[in-house]
C-alpha cells in the first residue's frame, strides 16, 4: 500500500467528507483537486499542498489550500493543461514567486513561448505543489 493510503486509512483515521485526521500520528489532510497533507509535529510540521489555479493575465495571486507558518520553502509549477502544445499557440511556462509570498498566498507568473520564439506574458491554468511548514 502507498504511504498516503496508510496514513489515511485504518481505525486511527476519521473522515469528514474529503478531510481526514489521523489523531494517533497527528496527520491531517484534504484529498481534493486543491488539497494538502499536514504531517504533524512528528515530522516537523511539514505541509505539502497542491492545486489547480488559473493565472488570468500572467501575474496572479493564488491562495494556498491551508495556511503555512511562514513563507513556503518551494513552489513547483507546471502548465495545467498542455494539450495545446501541438497546436500553433506555443507553450506556457510558469513559476511561483517565493520572495513576495506570504504564508497564505503567492504570485504565479506565466509566460508563453509562441511558435517562432516570441515570448509574451499571458494567462494559463497552472498546477502547483507548495511545500513548507
Amino acid at each position: 500500500a502507498t504511504l498516503v493510503s496508510n496514513l489515511a486509512s485504518g481505525s486511527d483515521v476519521t473522515w469528514s467528507g474529503k478531510k481526514f485526521t489521523n489523531a494517533k500520528l497527528g496527520i491531517t489532510g484534504l484529498m481534493d483537486q486543491n488539497g494538502y497533507i499536514c504531517f504533524g509535529p512528528n515530522c516537523g510540521g511539514l505541509i505539502i499542498q497542491w492545486g489547480l489555479f488559473f493565472n488570468t493575465n500572467g501575474l496572479s495571486p493564488i491562495t494556498f489550500p491551508i495556511a503555512l507558518s511562514g513563507k513556503p520553502w518551494a513552489i513547483i509549477t507546471t502548465e495545467g493543461d498542455p494539450a495545446g502544445w501541438d497546436k500553433s499557440n506555443g507553450i506556457a511556462i510558469a513559476g511561483g514567486d517565493i520572495e513576495t509570498a506570504s504564508n497564505t498566498q503567492a504570485n504565479i507568473l506565466s509566460k508563453w513561448v509562441l511558435n517562432g520564439g516570441t515570448i509574451q506574458q499571458g494567462g494559463q491554468s497552472i498546477r502547483a505543489l507548495i511545500i513548507g511548514i
